[in-house]
């Protein structure tokens, strides 16, 4: 009996220390893992830019190379999916693919204008909104 106790803390480090990493088409997509801050959005209605100041809240994104999508607006979580990264589209963007069971209007496509600096837009939605976020760690 005591041996099965010891296997335990062998299996549980076993079991937990296997999480799988999201595979990636090329060493450019890796560089969407970490934290985002919002800097702006495209108001489709005016084509004017939406930003944390003018609509008095902030918004973060973590992916992790997991595959866990988490987004906080003004601190508070707000969406947590799981998700896969599908490969490069014609028009030079990538894109997530979210668990399907869940129904959430997400930006699924995704791209950088630098390693630092991600590019996401909704390939679901009628509007082409774009946004802007800045990577922070």
């Amino acid at each position: 009996m005591k041996k099965r106790y010891l296997m335990l803390p062998i299996l549980a480090a076993f079991w937990f220390g296997c999480t799988k990493d999201v595979a990636v088409p090329n060493t450019t997509v890796a560089n969407v893992f970490g934290q985002w801050q919002w800097i702006k959005s495209m108001d489709t209605d005016t084509g004017g830019w939406l930003t944390p100041e003018n609509m008095d809240r902030n918004r973060t994104l973590i992916i992790t190379k997991t595959g866990v999508y988490k987004e906080f607006v003004n601190g508070e979580l707000n969406i947590q999916i799981d998700f896969a990264i599908d490969s490069y589209t014609r028009s030079g963007w990538y894109y997530f693919s979210f668990d399907p069971k869940k129904r959430i209007s997400l930006n699924e496509y995704f791209g950088f204008r630098t390693a630092d600096t991600l590019v996401t837009r909704c390939r679901s939605c009628n509007d082409n909104e774009i946004e802007l976020f800045v990577k922070i760690n």
